[in-house]
């Protein structure tokens, strides 16, 4: 298969839904590493964009099964043998933005917050989200105008505005979190920086791939708002 003959343009904005491992038999179809919470939207896809090194090429599904160990065994259209799979490795699955899952309120992609202004209960400007961990307890990371990080839990105590269209969100009792500031000792403790874990596999994986694609997922904790 030629793939130059099908090299388009990304779209833009994207969001990540999957990547090429590897081809599963003779007969051209691939075992793809799903990179969503919504692992069942690759059921009624009808095509999708491969971003690859050397281009990119919108290819048109014409199966889509369960394998095992997680991942999605899917088929294109034109894409007949292993070796043709191959020219396709690690190709990372994008959709335009327009088509991400719509999440629950209170949830939110993680690219969405990203870049937020974060302003206290008086309208004080305190800087911008410059990083969102993902995990039992979404904590935003917030790089302050004088280029210090302060973690903040995003739950409806600390963060009770997200307001995604306004481009900010509203920190509640910042001078608890804020270094070097007296801290109230019935004040809860300051959150730590959690760790980057490998189980994290949706962020990391974005990481790697190139353009804006956000990684799709919406696992809230126990109490909303929270990052995806």
């Amino acid at each position: 298969m030629d793939l130059s003959l099908k090299s388009a343009a990304k779209p833009d904005p994207s969001i990540l839904i999957g990547r090429i491992l590897r081809p599963h038999g003779v007969l051209g179809e691939m075992r793809v590493e799903p990179l969503t919470d919504f692992p069942e939207r690759f059921e009624g896809l009808e095509r999708v964009y491969v971003d690859l090194p050397n281009g990119g090429h919108w290819f048109t599904i014409d199966g889509v099964r369960a394998g095992k160990d997680g991942v999605i065994l899917v088929g294109f259209e034109g894409v007949t043998t292993p070796e043709a799979v191959d020219k396709l490795r690690n190709g990372m699955l994008l959709l335009p933005r327009s088509e991400a899952v719509v999440l629950p309120e209170d949830v939110y992609y993680i690219d969405d917050l990203k870049g937020l202004k974060s302003y206290d209960e008086a309208g004080t400007f305190l800087g911008k989200i410059r990083e969102v961990y993902a995990s039992a307890q979404d904590v935003l990371e917030i790089r302050t105008t004088d280029g210090k990080d302060v973690m903040v839990p995003l739950v409806k105590q600390w963060v009770p505005v997200v307001d995604i269209a306004g481009d900010r969100v509203v920190i509640a009792n910042w001078a608890a979190l804020a270094p070097e500031e007296t801290v109230d000792s019935d004040a809860p403790e300051k959150p730590v920086k959690p760790k980057k874990r490998y189980a994290d596999r949706k962020k990391k994986k974005l990481a790697a791939a190139e353009g804006s694609a956000t990684a799709e997922g919406s696992a809230p904790p126990a109490e909303p708002p929270s990052a995806t």
